[in-house]
């Protein structure tokens, strides 16, 4: 499937999406990196309190690579600093 025009724009590395949910704040989307499946998380709008939040979630899965918590945490694939998230 190819991807859909807001996600093409989006840096997403070698993923290649299969399906898309929208929402007004963010899109979600299935599809695979190589042959892990993953989802695509990414933020639709520019408005500063949700550009925030998104970017504190990315921190978050980032710091969870590094130094894993003792629980079971999505294993982050790939991320941009600021709209973009792959686990």
């Amino acid at each position: 499937m190819s991807r859909p025009p807001e996600l093409t724009a989006l840096d997403l590395g070698d993923v290649t999406v299969d399906e898309v949910l929208r929402t007004s704040k963010k899109m979600l989307a299935t599809g695979h990196h190589g042959d892990l499946p993953v989802i695509v998380k990414a933020l639709r709008g520019d408005e500063d309190f949700w550009a925030a939040r998104f970017a504190h979630e990315i921190r978050t899965c980032k710091a969870f690579s590094e130094h894993p918590p003792p629980v079971r945490v999505p294993r982050l694939v790939h991320a941009d600093s600021h709209r973009v998230l792959v686990v």
